[in-house]
């Protein structure tokens, strides 16, 4: 009936921090032998990656995702994959204190997991207005326009919290879902298209799909 602040702190940095801060070690130590000469804004994306706004750093060094998915370009820099950890990280810090804020609002967890899920349909909404107002690359790499995907799981976290998996009906999720997450990712251009026109907060409704289905024993839950 409580949410420990700290416990959950720690707990996501057991997680991700040992991993990600040997990486960043690493990586300087080959960096200061001179492996990564000729990427000029490796100090900037250590730095970046370090404060946990590595995506931050992108969007506003003028970087664009598609230019990481032109094969021409030849070597990609080392700290690229940072940019959805920080935005990650980023949800960390801020959601525990927002449900705490819901909680005392509300008072009761169903009315928490019902204002979790209006957030969620709001945080999707915005994805495609922030892709039309700002562009492409705010699309894909400001944390407003990626936040209603991780929202989407809360609020699928909250509802199994209150009652549990659905219905059986339900497991028919798990195949259709399963379906659409592939059909996106053998449709949808690398480089442009529903990535980049806010769209993936929609798409994570296909991955809650999945997810839900496989709550209950089934033969693609068992592969």
């Amino acid at each position: 009936g409580t949410i420990a602040l700290g416990r959950f702190y720690a707990r996501r940095m057991k997680r991700l921090l040992p991993a990600s801060l040997a990486c960043l070690g690493a990586i300087s130590l080959a960096a200061a032998a001179g492996a990564f000469d000729e990427f000029t804004s490796l100090r900037r994306d250590v730095l970046g990656a370090l404060f946990q706004v590595a995506n931050w750093v992108k969007l506003w060094g003028g970087d664009s995702y598609a230019d990481l998915t032109n094969a021409t370009l030849g070597r990609v820099a080392p700290l690229e994959h940072y940019w959805s950890l920080a935005i990650e990280e980023q949800f960390y810090w801020l959601w525990p204190l927002a449900v705490i804020g819901l909680f005392r609002v509300f008072r009761s967890a169903e009315a928490v997991a019902r204002s979790i899920g209006m957030i969620a349909v709001v945080a999707v909404g915005v994805a495609p207005v922030i892709a039309a107002v700002w562009g492409p690359d705010a699309a894909y790499w400001a944390t407003p326009a990626r936040a209603g995907e991780i929202l989407v799981g809360a609020a699928l976290a909250a509802v199994f919290h209150l009652r549990g998996p659905w219905l059986a009906w339900s497991v028919w999720l798990a195949p259709i879902g399963l379906a659409v997450v592939v059909w996106a990712a053998v449709t949808w251009p690398a480089g442009s298209g529903p990535a980049y026109d806010g769209w993936f907060g929609v798409f994570a409704l296909a991955s809650a799909a999945l997810i839900a289905g496989l709550q209950h024993a089934s033969p693609l839950r068992r592969l």
